[in-house]
């Protein structure tokens, strides 16, 4: 396994946090996503380092408050170049291996913020994650018949950085607030764990889920069928 992140430090203890959870190897690599150009040199590092690449998955994000009537177009390069950008180039780079040897699999990390609307200043996030899960429709389609499955996760409210990030600028009441508020969003009244993840990415990554491409698969707690908390 291979995980890459800007932040060395961090990348380093997740990398050791992983292999020693699961007893195997960890490699990383540090790079920026948000720069197109470090990518073709990154995916040369990520071939030397590992081999051949059987799954992808393109869990980069970033995320501003960017109101629909104050979005700047830095605001848009930020978030697109990261959360799409770098997905489609890392796939295109990819892909070419995974057909050639009849097998692959590429997961995305969505949200459910690409199907529902809100007030606090998501709807360039929300576009990013929308225009990603249109890409994995059409990388579907053409990967299929060369045995290469492509799908997208769709997480509702799990306590990330990015999530923290976004209730700090609340302040601690009405952060507080807002945490409780998206736990009783969910069916299960409950903001995810991270180790929830790992199931739905396992099958989308192995043979169980071999038949099962060009879906985005919703892993809320049930936040997305809710009418109201």
């Amino acid at each position: 396994m291979l995980i890459c992140g800007r932040d060395p430090a961090v990348l380093a203890a997740a990398a050791a946090a992983i292999s020693t959870e699961t007893g195997g190897s960890v490699s990383h690599i540090g790079v920026d996503l948000s720069n197109r150009r470090t990518i073709g040199p990154f995916v040369e590092d990520v071939v030397r380092e590992v081999g051949q690449v059987d799954i992808f998955v393109g869990n980069a994000g970033v995320e501003r408050q960017t109101f629909i009537d104050a979005t700047t177009g830095e605001d848009l390069d930020a978030i697109f170049e990261t959360n799409v950008t770098a997905n489609i180039l890392l796939s295109t780079m990819l892909s070419a291996g995974m057909k050639s040897r009849g097998w692959g699999r590429i997961i995305y990390l969505s949200s459910i913020a690409a199907s529902r609307g809100s007030t606090d200043g998501h709807g360039v996030y929300s576009a990013s994650k929308g225009a990603l899960e249109a890409y994995m429709l059409a990388a579907a389609v053409e990967l299929g018949a060369a045995g290469v499955t492509v799908n997208c996760l769709a997480p509702g409210a799990f306590l990330t950085d990015l999530a923290q990030s976004r209730l700090d600028l609340y302040g601690p009441v009405a952060g507080k607030a807002a945490y409780d508020a998206f736990a009783q969003m969910a069916a299960v009244n409950r903001w995810g764990r991270p180790e929830e993840l790992e199931g739905p990415i396992l099958l989308l990554a192995s043979d169980a889920g071999s038949y099962v491409t060009g879906q985005v698969l919703h892993v809320d707690g049930g936040q997305s069928i809710r009418m109201r908390p």
